[in-house]
């Protein structure tokens, strides 16, 4: 896509709701071609826009990546470019979650990614995002947290984890 053509649209709507912007990230370490990248927002736009010709949408990729995974960040203006009226290419609801996790599992499964609902990969606790991004930016400058320093929660997680290790708590 074209960043300033997309700001243009996005700036020409009247809609509450003028663009949805989302992410398809890999898992950490995962090394991801260009070709599987073409791919996959080759197949993300096949589901979403589903029936639309291509000049119907507008849809602008970037690439990022930051600790170890890749991504792929999208944002797409609201809005159909023939009619001009509003468009949701996700509403709201259990049917458009399904369809977005079909395509995930399928494109993970083919390529041989990691899938983010393996009950192997689901975490003991989750720290809130500003503490997990004081960690990795600490962690990209070789900085070593101290037990000390650490959030209390990591500190709460590691005592519990390290009773149920021990059995003492079951």
């Amino acid at each position: 896509g074209e960043p300033d053509r997309m700001a243009a649209i996005i700036d020409s709507l009247p809609f509450k709701h003028a663009y949805k912007s989302g992410v398809l990230a890999w898992v950490p370490g995962e090394t991801v071609t260009p070709e599987q990248e073409r791919e996959a927002m080759r197949r993300f736009e096949q589901v979403a826009f589903d029936g639309l010709d291509r000049d119907q949408y507008e849809i602008l990729w970037v690439r990022h990546t930051h600790a170890g995974t890749h991504e792929l960040h999208f944002l797409v203006p609201r809005v159909d470019l023939h009619s001009g009226r509003s468009m949701n290419f996700e509403p709201p609801g259990s049917k458009s979650r399904e369809i977005f996790r079909a395509f995930r599992r399928d494109y993970n499964l083919e390529f041989g990614f990691g899938d983010p609902e393996d009950p192997e990969r689901k975490r003991d606790h989750t720290l809130p995002r500003h503490i997990q991004m004081k960690n990795a930016r600490a962690r990209k400058k070789g900085i070593e947290i101290k037990p000390e320093e650490r959030d209390l929660r990591e500190k709460i997680h590691e005592f519990l984890k390290n009773d149920v290790e021990d059995g003492l708590i079951k």
